[in-house]
């Protein structure tokens, strides 16, 4: 998953602290991934996705539906306006 040499890590991870993100996990493979995502929801958080292909791909929106974390749209009633945690993923990250 990580791809490009240490400096330009260490580059993309200084600008993004540098525009406000907190906390900046770089990790080596997708399995990395789904644990950093899932470690940082807590069990009673609801969670909103949008079409973010990544959340679908890594499996980390199946694993959240299947704790109870997304409940899934039925047809007929509202919609959940609000979700404690949102999923989104970025197009690219650029130096």
């Amino acid at each position: 998953m990580v791809a490009g040499d240490k400096k330009d890590i260490e580059q993309v991870v200084k600008s993004l602290k540098d525009n406000r993100f907190e906390k900046v996990i770089v990790v080596e493979d997708t399995e990395s991934a789904v644990k950093a995502v899932l470690e940082m929801i807590p069990d009673d958080a609801s969670v909103g996705t949008g079409g973010s292909m990544t959340v679908n791909q890594t499996g980390v929106r199946d694993i959240l539906t299947e704790n109870g974390n997304i409940k899934p749209f039925i047809p007929g009633q509202p919609r959940p306006s609000q979700a404690d945690i949102f999923l989104t993923s970025s197009n690219a990250i650029t130096l």
